[in-house]
């Protein structure tokens, strides 16, 4: 009876240190994802390659309702051809990329309500669709925002992507 429960105490060390190092893992992917597309990215490559993106799906969009706001998303045809540059997040995480019903591109990583980041792209000439339109969180260039779950969550998260943007490092 003694080793049994020494063989059940021994596995359920086992299993909570498996599931701390698996944690701290994803932890440390999705930070080191971050710093790759903020630090790591041209911003310029980027806007260009997602703005070709876009004039190549030359999707047609539903009207939105006057005045409303409404979000529908649309997968890229599959005659359009991703840039490297794009293709390349996989690195960071699988990347889904979409075009939004106001016409912009949305470069998502992350699966889940803790990890959500990613760039919205703009097209030269956009028009906002509503009045006080959110373009994102944070402007990376004049096209290109850069969203991230983590504005909504955190107290001063604005100082952490600049310090990942100026530096490649987390400020603490």
């Amino acid at each position: 009876m003694k080793i049994r429960k020494n063989i059940i105490f021994l596995l359920i060390i086992i299993a909570t240190s498996m599931t701390l190092l698996c944690m701290t893992l994803m932890f440390n992917i999705v930070r080191d994802g971050r710093i790759r597309l903020l630090y790591k990215t041209n911003y310029n490559e980027l806007l260009i390659a997602g703005r070709n993106i876009l004039i190549q799906a030359n999707i047609k969009y539903e009207d939105p309702i006057a005045g409303g706001r409404v979000d529908k998303y649309y997968e890229i045809p599959k005659h359009v051809k991703i840039p490297k540059i794009i293709s390349s997040l996989k690195r960071i995480g699988k990347p889904s990329i979409y075009i939004h019903n106001d016409g912009f591109l949305r470069i998502v990583i992350g699966k889940n309500r803790d990890n959500l980041y990613g760039v919205y792209i703009y097209p030269e000439k956009f028009e906002e669709s509503y009045e006080n339109y959110h373009y994102g969180n944070k402007e990376l260039i004049s096209g290109l925002w850069y969203f991230d779950i983590g504005y909504e969550e955190y107290r001063d998260y604005d100082e952490t992507i600049d310090s990942l943007i100026k530096t490649g490092k987390y400020p603490y």
